[in-house]
C-alpha cells in the first residue's frame, strides 16, 4: 500500500465517523460542527484526487458558508427548554 492508499482509507474513516457523529449527537451545535469535519474531509479526498478548486470551493462553500448558515439559525431561533420534573410531581 502506498501513500495515496493509506490516507484515502483514514480519510474516509474521519468522514464516516464524523457522519456517524452527526446522527448520534444531543445538541445541533455538536451535530453542526461534526458535519462540517465531514465537509472538511470531502475536500481532502478533493485534494487526493488532484481536483485543487472542487476542494477549495468545498471548504468556502460547504464547511464555510453552510455550516455558517445552520449555526446562525440555530442560535437565532428561540430554544424551547424542557424541564424534566423528577418522580410523582
Amino acid at each position: 500500500m502506498n501513500f495515496e492508499e493509506i490516507s484515502f482509507f483514514v480519510i474516509s474513516a474521519i468522514i464516516l465517523g464524523s457522519a456517524i457523529q452527526v446522527l448520534r449527537s444531543d445538541e445541533i451545535i455538536h451535530s453542526v460542527m461534526w458535519l462540517a469535519l465531514a465537509f472538511i474531509g470531502v475536500s481532502a479526498l478533493f485534494i487526493l484526487l488532484n481536483a485543487e478548486y472542487l476542494a477549495i470551493v468545498q471548504i468556502l462553500i460547504y464547511a464555510g458558508a453552510v455550516t455558517i448558515l445552520i449555526l446562525f439559525a440555530v442560535m437565532l431561533t428561540k430554544r424551547q427548554i424542557i424541564e424534566r420534573k423528577g418522580g410523582g410531581e
